[in-house]
């Protein structure tokens, strides 16, 4: 009866162990979207009079906490920033564009203090954590050491 008993308790010990791995799957396919899932869905283009960047694809939530947000135009560069495109070795020292942060229902929009050179290529970064619908918790600043999430694009005008 003993060696039944044991055979038993041997195999629940077996169905446990071939349960764990699948639940560990199932929770680790519920993992936040990636920075490339977001940069697919996040469009970072040339508004149509050329005069400034459009950044859309945000859920809506997010843009009206953006809206009910009072950010300066230099908190603004800490998620959105336009630099001009210089050689790689200096790139990392250029300075923001100033200029004007615009929301709208669908975008967000940046039109520089000085207007884009037509021919001249730029570089946009936009700095997102996760698509939590918390504004917090979506942008992040390029200060942040442990996890920077940087979608990177050139546009030339």
């Amino acid at each position: 009866m003993q060696t039944k008993t044991k055979v038993f308790e041997v195999s629940k010990i077996c169905k446990v162990l071939l349960i764990v791995p699948i639940i560990l799957l199932i929770l680790s396919s519920c993992q936040p979207k990636s920075n490339n899932q977001l940069e697919e869905e996040i469009a970072i283009r040339i508004s149509s009079d050329s005069n400034a960047v459009e950044f859309s694809g945000f859920n809506p939530y997010i843009l009206q906490e953006l809206k009910t947000d009072s950010l300066s135009n230099k908190d603004w560069q800490h998620y959105f920033s336009v630099y001009q495109k210089v050689d790689e070795d200096v790139q990392e020292l250029q300075k923001p564009i100033p200029g004007i942060y615009l929301i709208t229902k669908k975008s967000v929009s940046f039109k520089p203090d000085t207007s884009f050179v037509k021919g001249r290529t730029y570089l946009v970064e936009l700095y997102i954590q996760n698509p939590n619908p918390s504004v917090l918790n979506q942008i992040q600043t390029k200060v942040n050491p442990t996890r920077p999430k940087i979608i990177r694009k050139e546009l030339t005008f």
